[in-house]
């Protein structure tokens, strides 16, 4: 069985580690709430008009960053197990696992930027800026199912 998980060890771990993170922020989250409401609000550069809905969407975007983070860890461990049983090699197992691993953390981390950068840049502006790294997470956890995809179906056709 040691054998079987090997290279596919590293994905396997970094989903964990996501998925600890996302317990561990859903925390602080719930523990935190005014603290982090307070440490918003003090980097607020909008009018007052705004400011509710601006705290509003900053925190449900570090909510997201602890779905996305749970989630994402589960199916790095989930694209980690399919290629540990295919028949490619160890170089495509530990590849595709290590990039749905790695893209599942970068994106809930865009996620929590996002929602921090909110207050100062604007509901809109914290979109845009958090964008190039949340599509590299994207483009990375993509490249694992992919390959996790094309060796089972490699594997189907034998």
């Amino acid at each position: 069985m040691v054998e079987i998980i090997r290279p596919v060890r590293h994905g396997i771990l970094i989903g964990l580690l996501g998925i600890i993170f996302g317990v561990v922020w859903a925390f602080w989250l719930a523990l935190g709430h005014e603290v982090i409401v307070n440490k918003l609000d003090a980097t607020m550069k909008q009018d007052v008009v705004q400011k509710e809905e601006v705290i509003k969407v900053s925190f449900k975007r570090l909510g997201m960053g602890h779905s996305h983070s749970m989630g994402l860890g589960l199916v790095a461990i989930a694209v980690s197990f399919i290629l540990a049983f295919t028949t490619a090699s160890n170089k495509l197992k530990a590849a595709g696992s290590l990039l749905s691993g790695l893209g599942g953390i970068i994106f809930p981390v865009a996620w929590i930027i996002m929602g921090c950068k909110t207050p100062v840049l604007g509901i809109d502006g914290a979109h845009a800026a958090v964008t190039p790294l949340a599509g590299i997470g994207v483009i990375l956890i993509l490249s694992g199912l992919f390959i996790a995809l094309g060796c089972l179906i490699r594997d189907a056709l034998k």
